[in-house]
């Protein structure tokens, strides 16, 4: 069966809104839809066919066939594969550790780049004094208090650009940052290799055609104290809530 020649062919040809991860298997979808109303069996495909090619059509419908069932397959590996606002709806400290394994997914142009995630932090809201919500809302923080799902990106130092992903309940300002990636480590370079910048700030992980996270194996860990917050008290500071898998 043949797909959508690109990623950036599969975009266009899906209807507004659809995740990017679902449009080459919309494009597919059509292609089924075609071939079914075409010849819904091999007794139609032999029945319709020219004279002389009936052998042509068989095969053709064979494959087609083939084409579907893998087609269903992929629908449901696909829909089983990302991760879902339930998901995100648990307390920081507890997501981070599950987040080990996940795969960090970003379209851009015509690929779409894959990796597991290997290294987080969880900031537990405004009672942490190391968490960004801590002195209450802000413009800055307002994403904080949406949804579970969503992406939560700032500028560090006004160089690099920090990826988090927010959790809990709404009105509960927690958010797992992603430190490191397979091959990558460091929430600064991660960004860069991944082309994540402001643009993709308050971007709903659940349904992003540019970026989402999709399920994967659970890795065991280490914990170690969080990097780079050194103005939070001496008791956030040293609590044990970066995850790094072995």
């Amino acid at each position: 069966m043949k797909f959508a020649r690109s990623l950036y062919d599969a975009r266009r040809l899906a209807p507004a809104g659809q995740p990017a991860f679902d449009a080459q298997l919309y494009h597919s979808l059509r292609l089924w839809y075609n071939v079914r109303r075409r010849a819904r069996t091999l007794y139609d495909a032999q029945r319709l066919a020219p004279a002389g090619q009936p052998a042509l059509i068989r095969n053709y419908t064979i494959r087609c066939a083939y084409g579907i069932m893998f087609v269903e397959t992929h629908v449901e590996r696909i829909l089983q594969m990302r991760l879902t606002p339930n998901f995100y709806n648990q307390p920081a400290t507890r997501l981070a550790p599950l987040l080990l394994g996940k795969v960090l997914c970003r379209a851009v142009h015509n690929d779409i780049m894959r990796f597991r995630i290997t290294e987080t932090e969880a900031y537990a809201g405004e009672s942490d004094t190391a968490c960004h919500a801590h002195r209450g809302r802000t413009p800055r923080t307002e994403v904080m208090y949406g949804a579970s799902g969503t992406a939560y990106v700032y500028l560090c130092y006004g160089i690099h650009h920090l990826l988090n992903v927010v959790v809990a309940d709404i009105d509960e300002p927690e958010c797992v940052l992603i430190r490191g990636i397979e091959g990558i480590t460091g929430p600064g370079r991660l960004t860069k290799a991944l082309q994540i910048d402001m643009s993709l700030n308050k971007e709903d992980l659940t349904t992003s055609n540019a970026l989402w996270l999709e399920d994967g194996a659970q890795l065991s860990y280490t914990t170690a104290p969080r990097v780079g917050i050194n103005y939070a008290s001496e008791e956030d500071r040293m609590r044990q809530w970066r995850f790094i898998a072995r």
